[in-house]
């Protein structure tokens, strides 16, 4: 039968979430304060219901023992050592996103090799790192251009990493390396561009769409998603996209106008196959 006791014994649990959650700002409680919350309040429930037993049958302090022993003891053994694993997993976390941080800052700074070097040691548990040191292997940045060892990077962080993806996808697109797998180069493709909006890889995404490389053949979507990467900032799509409407690629309709300008706007921005793509047409 349900009485005052067990009233006060819910009072009690519900306070103890109160007392024992400390806020780590004003509107968010601590991870460690709601841990020990959820940790804490059933066992006091528990020690006032299994105490209450114990003071009809032995007296008031036999009760209070048993509560102390379920509601106090009990929790306070069980919370040091899970606190103690959370702040061993906390500190390996921070630790682990602080050589991430000097990676990706000494790779921005060009000091390629240092980066390098500091990448491989954590790339297998840390997808930025393996994306670091793909891209150092792929471009030949620090090192001697290694097509397979990018591969293999890529491949450690692609789940996590949508640089990587993005690398993984081309790199099996267009067999770059390795053997052409067109169908899984897309299918990385579209997870970095669609899912992980990763701008530089939908204008890859698009011109597979509108190569039907890896997919089904859609000229006018594959068009569509370039000219979204184009208007995103992609140099190199408007090469892809220039090259398709100046010399009217798999049926397209020419427009040397709008090929022309996207082909020297993306050569002004640096890209080599666009200039490469001028000299070549007699436009440099």
């Amino acid at each position: 039968m349900i009485d005052e006791s067990f009233w006060k014994g819910m009072a009690t649990g519900w306070l103890s979430t109160k007392l024992f959650s400390g806020r780590s700002s004003s509107s968010e409680f601590s991870p460690e304060g709601c841990l020990i919350s959820i940790l804490w309040a059933p066992f006091l429930f528990l020690g006032l219901i299994f105490g209450i037993q114990d003071w009809n049958i032995w007296g008031f302090k036999a009760g209070i023992l048993k509560f102390l022993q379920i509601a106090v003891l009990v929790p306070i053994l069980i919370i040091v050592a899970v606190c103690v694993i959370f702040q061993l997993i906390k500190s390996k976390l921070t630790a682990t996103k602080k050589k991430e941080e000097e990676i990706y800052s000494l790779y921005n700074d060009g000091q390629y090799t240092l980066a390098l070097e500091k990448a491989e040691l954590i790339a297998d548990k840390s997808p930025l790192a393996a994306d670091v040191a793909g891209a150092c292997y792929f471009s030949g940045n620090g090192c001697s251009q290694d097509y397979n060892k990018a591969f293999l990077y890529f491949s450690k962080g692609k789940e996590k990493n949508a640089e990587a993806a993005y690398y993984y996808g081309a790199m099996l697109l267009y067999g770059m390396g390795m053997e052409k797998d067109e169908t899984t180069g897309f299918k990385w493709l579209r997870k970095a561009a669609v899912e992980n909006k990763h701008m530089p890889a939908l204008g890859d995404y698009g011109y597979a769409l509108f190569k039907g490389s890896g997919c089904e053949k859609n000229q006018s979507e594959g068009i569509k998603q370039m000219r979204i990467a184009i208007d995103s900032g992609n140099t190199y799509a408007k090469y892809q996209l220039g090259r398709i409407l100046y010399s009217g690629e798999d049926g397209t309709p020419v427009d040397e106008n709008g090929g022309l300008r996207l082909l020297r706007e993306a050569s002004e921005a640096g890209e080599q196959d666009a200039q490469d793509y001028l000299r070549e047409i007699g436009m440099a």
